[in-house]
């Protein structure tokens, strides 16, 4: 007995005569006899202070009685891996815990009586696998924790009664528990410090008893709780200091319950939630760091996001075999990162994108029914790459006709119905790589036509029904390589932009195979391009005032040289290069290695955008084609047209309108200095009126009508 005294005597200090002790030092028991030890080395002591670790971790440890002196740890409390232990009875003089208390994987154990009298535990609670728990009775005392709550993986445990007390705890993790239907016993919480996890109870039916949490501040995240109708126990949340993920909670149908959520601080992730419609229940949310929708059976639309105007990292819609209209992002206006529309097979509308202007990194859809594109009238600007692949409905890319940047890779592969690109001609640089693969019904390229440089590769592969890819005309260069392949009706490969790639390409870089004759190889495109007419340098179209003072588009075009040129065919489209008409022909000189100048003037252009490219034909009939230019005349359906504008010497008036018209001019003062009398205007008629009298300034030409209409023009004079 003395050695066991000595064995012992360095644990502890004796403080009084009252029996109040010390321990020094962390105290492991793994025993029945290590426990019958340690109270008979310390058998003086009334009560005991552990300032360390108490572990208890023994096969054959059945009765924890001998410990009923210990009233404080200080460090962890460890209940572990003891098969036979039954009750915690011994333990109840413990009022706190400094550290951790676990009490993990006692497969006899039937109840917590014995820990009734622990008021605070300084850090973490863990009651993990002990399978014969049914509730957390004898902790009724237990009033704070200082960190996570975790209760995980106890196979009987059915409610969390035993914990009413609780009012302050860090986090709360509940996982795994099989029979677990309510937690009710969390009712007084309210706020939490570290996150609040509900995951895999598969009886679980209801939050009830979370309904007091205001804000959680790490991670909030429902998972795999398959019985779980609603999240209604969540209703008085309004933030959440991190993620938030609701997930593979099969009866769940909608969001409703986190309506007072304002605020989440990082990504929120709603995936593989079997019977999830919509998304009602997040309408407070209007800015959101990042959305994931991933896996959603069910899942119809979105509605329940109306108030949501930005998102700050990614959208991803994913996988969802239901969905079909993304309603519910009416007011999105941005997406600072990637947005992502992948594998949605039923996906048909995307109008509820309309106020969507700019996706800050790649947009990408993929694999959707989608017939039109209109829902992105609003887009602007996409930051990254921008794909379009295997959408089955489209026939162009009418809808994204305000977007004028993309900062990456153009994809346009496998869309089974698009015609042509019609929709893009607002996209003039920026573009890294474009991609033009396995559009089986694509023609052409009509879309491209204002684009003007790439910084990477070119590859048009794999459409079996192209047959002109003139709209790439303007292209300054091709940085990359270059891939022309198994377009079966391409003929004509031989633009400008490709013939001045051929001339220092190599075979690493350039494919150019299984097109039709005349783009069949690289030698055939080489030869089609060394064998053109002339060699041209110049080509613009400017507005002109004709002899008759009327409005008209004058071609300019120069060329370098010339070997057995014949003639320019001038061609013309006023409907976006979807068709061409031949508006005349002005013969070439023939021969030439000097600068030759041409001009045609072209007296009908049409009210908006007109287009103009030159036919260049040899004599013995090969032929190749310009880059394509264009003029705007915005104004010729005005009822009234005032040009030019700035005025030196003579301004002219046209109207439409039937009646005759009174004309009066106005200086910057407001002073009348002219009028024409009632009479001053004639429908249809160009009308001159002098200005060289006038001081320098704005002047203000105001047009009265018969029926008293009231039109007005500003006129700068120089």
């Amino acid at each position: 007995m003395i050695k066991l005294y000595a064995l012992f005597a360095f644990l502890f200090l004796s403080l009084s005569a009252a029996g109040q002790c010390v321990l020094q030092s962390d105290i492991t028991l793994n025993s029945q006899q290590a426990i019958t030890d340690f109270r008979e080395a310390n058998c003086t002591c009334v009560t005991a202070e552990i300032k360390g670790n108490l572990t208890i971790e023994g096969p054959d440890i059945t009765d924890l009685s001998l410990l009923d002196f210990v009233a404080t740890i200080t460090g962890d409390l460890t209940i572990i891996d003891n098969p036979l232990l039954a009750s915690l009875d011994g333990l109840n003089e413990i009022a706190s815990v400094g550290g951790e208390l676990d009490i993990e994987e006692n497969p006899a154990l039937t109840s917590l009586t014995g820990l009734g009298n622990i008021v605070t535990v300084g850090k973490g609670l863990s009651v993990v696998t002990n399978p014969l728990l049914t509730n957390l009775s004898g902790l009724d005392k237990l009033a704070s924790t200082g960190g996570t709550f975790l209760i995980a993986d106890n196979a009987a445990l059915t409610s969390l009664n035993g914990i009413t007390s609780l009012t302050s705890v860090f986090g709360i993790y509940v996982s795994t528990n099989p029979l677990l239907t309510d937690i009710s016993a969390f009712s007084s919480i309210t706020t939490l410090g570290g996150g609040l996890i509900i995951d895999t109870n598969p009886a679980l039916l209801s939050l009830a008893g979370l309904h007091n949490i205001t804000s959680v501040s790490d991670d909030l995240t429902i998972l795999e709780n398959i019985s779980l109708q609603d999240l209604t126990g969540l209703a008085k949340i309004t933030s959440v200091g991190r993620v938030l993920t609701i997930s593979k909670n099969n009866a769940l149908v909608n969001l409703t319950g986190l309506g007072a959520l304002e605020a989440v601080t990082y990504e929120i992730y709603i995936t593989h939630n079997d019977n999830l419609l919509h998304f009602a229940g997040l309408d407070k949310l209007t800015v959101i760091n990042g959305l994931f929708v991933d896996n959603n059976t069910n899942l119809l639309d979105l509605n329940g996001l109306s108030s949501v105007t930005e998102i700050k990292g990614d959208l991803s819609v994913t996988f969802n075999p239901a969905i079909i209209s993304v309603d519910g992002l009416d007011n999105l206006t941005s997406v600072d990162g990637k947005i992502s529309f992948l594998y949605n097979p039923v996906l048909a509308d995307i109008g509820s994108l309309s106020k969507l202007t700019t996706a800050g990194d790649a947009m990408t859809i993929l694999v959707s029914p989608l017939t039109s594109l209109e829902g992105l009238k609003a887009l602007t600007t996409v930051g990254g790459d921008f794909t379009l692949v295997g959408i089955s409905g489209i026939t162009n890319l009418n809808g994204l006709d305000n977007l004028t940047t993309i900062g990456g890779f153009l994809l346009i592969e496998g869309n089974v119905t698009l015609t042509d690109l019609t929709g893009i001609e607002k996209l003039t640089t920026g573009i890294t790589n474009i991609g033009i693969v396995g559009n089986p019904l694509l023609t052409s390229l009509n879309g491209l036509e204002n684009l003007t440089t790439i910084s990477g590769d070119l590859t048009i592969s794999s459409n079996e029904a192209l047959t002109d890819i003139s709209a790439l005309s303007k292209l300054s260069g091709i940085p990359g390589d270059l891939n022309i392949s198994d377009n079966t009706l391409l003929q004509i490969c031989a633009i400008q932009p490709i013939c001045t790639f051929l001339i220092s390409s190599t075979a690493e870089n350039t494919i150019i195979e299984n097109n039709n004759a005349g783009c069949a190889s690289i030698s055939e495109v080489s030869s089609a391009c060394s064998a053109l007419p002339v060699t041209l340098i110049s080509f613009e179209v400017k507005k002109k005032i004709t002899d008759n003072l009327l409005p008209a588009a004058q071609l300019l075009w120069s060329t370098a040289s010339e070997t057995e040129s014949d003639r320019f065919e001038i061609q013309y489209s006023n409907n976006a290069a979807k068709t061409w008409q031949v508006l005349g022909t002005v013969a070439a000189r023939g021969e030439s290695t000097t600068v030759m100048h041409y001009s045609y003037l072209h007296p009908n252009p049409v009210n908006g955008e007109n287009l103009y490219r030159l036919k260049m034909i040899d004599k013995d009939g090969s032929f190749a084609y310009s880059r394509m230019a264009g003029i705007n005349f915005d104004d010729l359906q005005n009822a009234v047209t005032v040009y030019p504008n700035p005025v030196s010497d003579q301004l002219f008036i046209r109207t439409n309108l039937p009646e005759s018209q009174k004309v009066e001019i106005f200086n910057i003062s407001g002073k009348k200095v002219f009028e024409s009398g009632k009479a001053g205007l004639h429908a249809g008629l160009v009308n001159q009126l002098s200005f060289n009298k006038y001081l320098k300034g704005l002047y203000f030409i105001r047009i009265t009508g018969e029926n008293g209409e009231v039109t007005v023009r500003k006129v700068l004079k120089e």
